[in-house]
């Protein structure tokens, strides 16, 4: 009985209990540990493109010709010119432009320079000192305005 007990005592030890350690270390041995997951992207978006300034988004189609419409920031009016939407006009004054009906555009205040689409219009400055008037498309200073220039009730003045 205490040859049995110590067998039971010793059970997988001595040299049996290293051979099957050795054989259990073994298995896991060859395995090789897991991989790191991979760095995060530095740079999130479309790939760089070259140096230099991006390429001019292109007007959206439009439809029907000679068609007019307000910018989405409404600061301008644009109009449907060879199937693109083009800015006619800037729409500086108070009521900036607004659709309804039909397509309003208060260009009672611009700069010199700005687009315009109604020939001899007149507009105010923005020094408020200066009438501009529309000529081939744009606006131009016509004169200086001894005291201010002013827009009321969609009528620009010079005084």
């Amino acid at each position: 009985m205490r040859a049995m007990r110590s067998r039971a005592r010793v059970g997988f030890g001595g040299i049996l209990g290293l051979i099957l350690a050795a054989a259990h270390a073994g298995c896991h041995a060859d395995t090789p540990p897991p991989a790191p997951p991979p760095p995060a992207p530095a740079y999130w978006g479309p790939p760089p493109g070259p140096k230099g300034p991006p390429a001019p988004l292109a007007a959206p189609p439009c439809a029907p010709e000679g068609s007019y419409a307000c910018t989405p920031d409404r600061t301008s009016m644009v109009q449907c010119r060879g199937g693109r939407f083009v800015v006619a006009s800037t729409c500086r004054g108070a009521r900036a432009c607004a659709e309804g009906s039909a397509v309003a555009c208060d260009a009672s205040s611009a700069a010199p320079g700005d687009p315009c689409d109604s020939p001899g219009a007149s507009a105010c400055g923005g020094d408020r000192r200066t009438l501009l008037r529309c000529a081939n498309g744009v606006f131009t200073p016509e004169s200086a305005c001894r005291n201010a220039c002013l827009s009321t009730s969609g009528k620009v003045l010079c005084q």
